[in-house]
């Protein structure tokens, strides 16, 4: 059974102010504009700037109630400050198609292209230079830090 976004938003329909994160998933962005507009703002933030241009495009009709904002979930307490309250905040963590269907972004495992792997482009810090620069056991010690795949030595001899 699939779960639509309109299923979860619920006892927020007819809230005023909603935040997501991030804006990249215009599907439930919309799902809940639908719902919030034309009295409601939806604040969505993202640190990708093509995804969040994506999204403000295809939500274009609700320009009066999206307050598309670049920004990462670290500076949540800063925009809490400008916006807040919130009626209800939905995170999306991850990836987006889009990322992943771009080579060139060096998220995809079924195209050729850079070890980039940025969320945010402008960020200096490539996966490239990552792997380049840590021996075996500073690639071990972030695999153990960041996922749960890492339980195996060998992984730094692999990467």
């Amino acid at each position: 059974m699939s779960i639509s976004p309109r299923d979860y938003i619920g006892e927020y329909a007819s809230s005023e102010y909603f935040t997501f994160l991030p804006n990249h998933l215009k599907e439930h962005a919309e799902a809940i504009l639908e719902q919030i507009a034309p009295e409601g703002i939806l604040v969505g933030l993202d640190r990708d700037p093509a995804a969040l241009l994506a999204a403000t495009g295809r939500l274009s009709r609700y320009k009066e109630t999206l307050v598309p904002i670049r920004s990462t979930f670290a500076n949540m307490g800063t925009v809490a400050q400008d916006w807040a309250p919130f009626d209800g905040i939905l995170l999306d963590l991850g990836v987006s198609s889009p990322q992943l269907d771009h080579p060139e972004r060096g998220f995809s495992l079924r195209h050729d292209g850079p070890v980039d792997m940025r969320m945010d482009p402008d960020q200096d810090l490539t996966a490239s230079m990552l792997l380049d620069g840590l021996d075996e056991k500073g690639l071990v010690d972030i695999c153990l830090l960041y996922t749960s795949d890492a339980a195996d030595e060998g992984l730094g001899v692999d990467l």
